[in-house]
C-alpha cells in the first residue's frame, strides 16, 4: 500500500504493518490515492453521520461534501496548523476556499460528528479484541507536553492509560510541566500490567503497582531501578558484563531485585543486543538531545544504547 497518508507525512513501515494487520488495508491495491486508504479506515456510515450530527448543518460555501470537511479539519487537527494557516492551505491543495472564521464554526459544530466516528471505529477494534496477556488486563502508561497556541500560551503535561487490547484510553491527567511522569498517579486494580518507558521507571511506582495487585514491565534506567543480585544483603548488579555477551538479536534474561524503604522487590531483567544501524539511530537520537539540552553523555549511557533492556515484575508472579 502507499506509505503516504492524506498530506501528513510518510507513515512508518511498522504503523502500516499494524493498519494492515488491524484494519483490512491489504486488500486496497499499491498507489491507491491516499485519501481512499483514509476513508477505508472510517467507520460505515461516516458521511450520513456528518448529517446526522449537524457536522454538514451550513449548506453555502466551498465546503459541500464530508470528505472535504474532513480533510480540512484534519489539516488543523493532525498537521497543527492555526485556523489561518487551515484555510491557506485548503485553498492552495484545491480543497476548499473557506476562510478561518468559517472554519471555525465548522470545527465548533463537528464535535458529535468525530465523537461518533471515534467511537464506531473503537467498537470496531474491540469486536476483533483479544488479550494480550491471558487473564491480565495490559495497560500503556506514557505522558505527553501539551502547549497552548500562542508565544504566551502555557504548557502543561498530559499522563494517561491505554488500554492495549481495545486502545481504549482509561485513564487521563493534565498537570502542570514542573510535574514529572509517574506510575504512582494512576489507578490500578488487581491484575493489571503496567508497561511504560524509562520516564517511568522509579521504584515510588513500582511498589504503587505491587501494593494494588498490579505488576509492571518498564524500560530500564539505570539511574533509577538500580539493580542488585537476588540476596538479602545489598550488592549491586552490574549488567553491562552481560549484555556484552549476548549477540545481534538475542534475548537473554536474569533474575534481579529492587530495593527501597519497604523492603526488597523481585524482578526479571530482560535484554535485546540491537543491530549495528538500530544502533547508530539511537545514538544519532542521544547525541540529538544531548546538545539540545547542554548535556555531555557518559560513556556508560553510549554503550547502554546498543541494547533494549526492560523490567519486569509480572515474570516473578508470587504464586498463591
Amino acid at each position: 500500500m502507499t506509505r503516504v497518508v492524506a498530506n501528513f507525512g510518510p507513515m512508518k513501515d511498522e504503523q502500516v504493518q499494524l493498519a494492515e494487520d488491524w484494519w483490512g488495508l491489504d486488500e486496497l491495491e499499491s498507489g491507491r490515492p491516499e485519501w481512499e486508504v483514509v476513508e477505508h479506515l472510517l467507520p460505515a456510515g461516516w458521511e450520513q453521520a456528518s448529517r446526522d450530527c449537524r457536522a454538514m448543518v451550513y449548506s453555502h460555501g466551498s465546503i459541500t461534501s464530508a470528505s472535504v470537511l474532513l480533510r480540512v479539519l484534519l489539516i488543523h487537527l493532525l498537521d497543527g496548523c492555526s485556523l489561518r494557516e487551515t484555510a491557506v492551505r485548503a485553498r492552495e491543495g484545491g480543497l476548499a476556499d473557506v476562510s478561518d472564521v468559517a472554519l471555525l464554526k465548522r470545527l465548533r459544530s463537528s464535535g458529535e460528528w468525530f465523537r461518533w466516528m471515534s467511537q464506531a471505529m473503537i467498537e470496531r477494534l474491540a469486536g476483533s479484541a483479544r488479550p494480550v496477556l491471558a487473564g491480565r488486563a495490559l495497560k500503556l502508561i506514557d505522558a505527553s507536553v501539551v502547549s497552548e497556541p500562542g508565544a504566551t500560551g502555557s504548557t502543561w503535561r498530559l499522563h494517561y492509560a491505554l488500554d492495549l487490547s481495545t486502545l481504549q484510553c482509561e485513564q487521563a491527567h493534565v498537570t502542570p510541566i514542573s510535574v514529572g511522569e509517574g506510575l504512582a498517579r494512576f489507578e490500578v486494580s488487581p491484575g493489571d500490567v503496567l508497561m511504560g518507558d524509562r520516564g517511568l521507571a522509579h521504584r515510588q511506582g513500582v511498589r504503587h503497582v505491587l501494593d494494588h495487585g498490579g505488576d509492571v514491565i518498564l524500560r530500564m534506567s539505570t539511574l533509577t531501578l538500580p539493580l542488585e543480585k537476588l540476596q538479602e544483603q545489598a550488592q549491586a548488579l552490574d549488567l553491562l558484563p552481560r549484555l556484552r555477551r549476548l549477540r545481534v538479536g538475542q534475548v537473554q534474561g536474569w533474575p534481579a531485585q529492587l530495593r527501597d524503604a519497604q523492603g526488597i522487590i523481585p524482578v526479571q531483567v530482560c535484554a535485546l543486543k540491537k543491530s549495528a544501524r538500530q544502533t547508530r539511530i539511537t545514538l544519532e537520537k542521544l547525541h540529538r538531545t544531548a546538545k539540545r539540552k547542554g548535556r555531555k553523555l557518559r560513556p556508560r549511557t553510549l554503550e547502554m544504547a546498543g541494547y533494549v533492556v526492560v523490567v519486569s515484575t509480572y515474570a516473578m508472579q508470587r504464586k498463591p
